[in-house]
């Protein structure tokens, strides 16, 4: 007996080599079993370009398409670029024939112009071309072939990226009917370079929501150095310690955050000096608990043998003794350092050497406050509160001379200071607003120091004001006016 058995399957593209047999069953001579037999599927060739990342507009730029052929003849192929919306192209022609040897390779360049921004879609084909003339008398392969390939890139407008930043704190709980509604108006300045505005609109119900999104991005600032180094590694502890205590803290950014400790750590090292030396203590079981905890000790515990000669080296290099002892003095309050001489005479320092700007006045009343003295602490904060700037439920302290990360700086201590003596939320809220308000995009304020101080400062304010989720309706409406003069 003859049985026949057909399956019509497609092969899909990659050269892949399928084996099968068959069995038969026959009520006579019962089970068959046929030898092994095999097909290859392949193309004929295949096309690949790589693209940039992104361009900016107005730029050529060149597109190299190569063609790779897997038969034993010549291929005559024809390349052809599809018009692509947003692009010129500078090329002779869209499309080229050229001829590919056996199991070789070949290529072809198209240049083109970018000029529309955006994300764009380049499209390349090639077929086997119906003439074989590009290929001369070489025997070319008989069958038909084609391959298509599209990809997408960035197109970035030309100029310089600048961003303006609105930010705002609210509790809807606070406001008639639980509404709160805010309005901005966004200009653009006469030079932005066409199609390059864009707008977003981010609403977390975190005040440390950006910076938790943007571990490793908080301040656009060339890394190196030691005090920048301490972007990597103080807000991540601050994150990790945070989350944790209100039981939020997923593997992922649980991962990033103990990933970029480590790594700041070591970058650290490099900074030891004689003048100051100090020892890092970081230590990690398999889960990672342990790194939390050190860099919640102030990353840096002074060398008991040296400590003295690491203070007066401190106060010989900068001019405002007072606020240099200060910062020693948080440091050791913060690592539970054990010598309260050292501390008293810290604090005695701080007695001489008066405050001469709400930013030491409020450096100084943190660290009574961390020493346990919060009558002085207090004391200090009302000292320096007649020269409070408020405006529309903002309050913030300018400094002589000051930038704004100073000012940031001076509203973080002064929440720091407020909370630790024991203030309610409601003291600190009109600060804790300026402090947001001059969040960057990624979460972070204008430098290393101000980052690092200000995200310490809403930490722990989001602790205090911690509440689980609630459900929140978030409406957004705008348009476009034309103002013609």
């Amino acid at each position: 007996n003859y049985g026949v058995y057909v399956s019509n399957e497609t092969l899909p593209d990659t050269i892949t080599e399928w084996e099968g047999s068959a069995v038969c069953i026959n009520p006579k001579d019962g089970l068959g079993l046929s030898n092994t037999t095999s097909v290859r599927g392949f193309q004929a060739f295949f096309i690949s370009y790589t693209l940039p990342i992104s361009v900016i507009r107005g730029e050529e730029f060149v597109v190299v398409v190569s063609v790779f052929s897997y038969v034993d003849a010549a291929l005559p192929v024809t390349v052809n670029l599809e018009q692509p919306k947003g692009f010129v192209v500078t090329s002779d022609s869209t499309k080229g024939d050229i001829c590919v040897q056996p199991n070789t390779s070949n290529s072809i360049r198209l240049k083109l112009k970018a000029t529309t921004v955006g994300n764009v879609n380049i499209t390349v084909r090639a077929e086997t071309a119906s003439s074989s003339q590009v290929c001369g008398n070489s025997p070319v392969y008989p069958s038909y072939a084609r391959d298509a390939i599209t990809q997408s890139f960035e197109v970035e407008a030309e100029g310089f990226p600048s961003e303006n930043v609105h930010s705002i704190l609210f509790c809807p709980t606070d406001k008639p009917n639980n509404t709160f509604t805010a309005n901005y108006h966004l200009s653009l300045p006469n030079d932005v370079v066409p199609d390059s505005a864009r707008a977003y609109i981010d609403v977390t119900g975190n005040v440390l929501g950006p910076a938790i999104r943007n571990l490793n991005s908080l301040v656009s600032l060339p890394t190196g150095c030691g005090e920048q180094n301490m972007v990597k590694f103080t807000p991540n502890y601050l994150v990790l310690d945070y989350l944790s205590d209100i039981g939020k803290l997923t593997d992922d950014i649980k991962s990033t955050a103990i990933h970029n400790l480590n790594t700041g750590y070591q970058r650290e090292l490099n900074f030891c000096r004689e003048m100051a030396p100090f020892h890092f203590i970081l230590t990690r079981n398999a889960k990672g608990e342990k790194t939390r905890q050190a860099g919640k000790q102030m990353v840096f515990s002074p060398d008991v043998g040296n400590l003295d000669t690491g203070i007066q080296g401190g106060l010989n290099v900068y001019k405002n003794e007072g606020a240099i002892t200060a910062y020693v003095a948080i440091s050791l309050l913060i690592s539970k350092y054990q010598d309260n001489s050292v501390i008293m005479r810290a604090r005695t320092c701080l007695s001489n050497n008066p405050a001469s700007s709400p930013y030491e006045t409020f450096l100084y009343s943190y660290t009574e406050a961390l020493a346990g003295d919060y009558s002085e602490a207090q004391k200090r904060i009302d000292d320096i509160k007649p020269r409070v700037i408020t405006k529309d439920g903002i309050e913030y302290y300018r400094n002589p001379n000051g930038t704004k990360s100073i000012n940031v700086e001076t509203a973080a201590y002064a929440v720091l200071s407020n909370l630790q003596v024991g203030n309610s939320k409601q003291d600190v809220l009109p600060l804790v607003r300026y402090l947001t308000s001059n969040l960057n995009p990624q979460g972070g304020f204008y430098s290393t120091q101000d980052t690092c101080v200000g995200l310490h400062a809403l930490s722990n304010f989001a602790m205090l004001v911690y509440k689980d989720p609630v459900d929140i309706k978030v409406s957004i409406t705008g348009g476009i006016q034309e103002v013609v003069q």
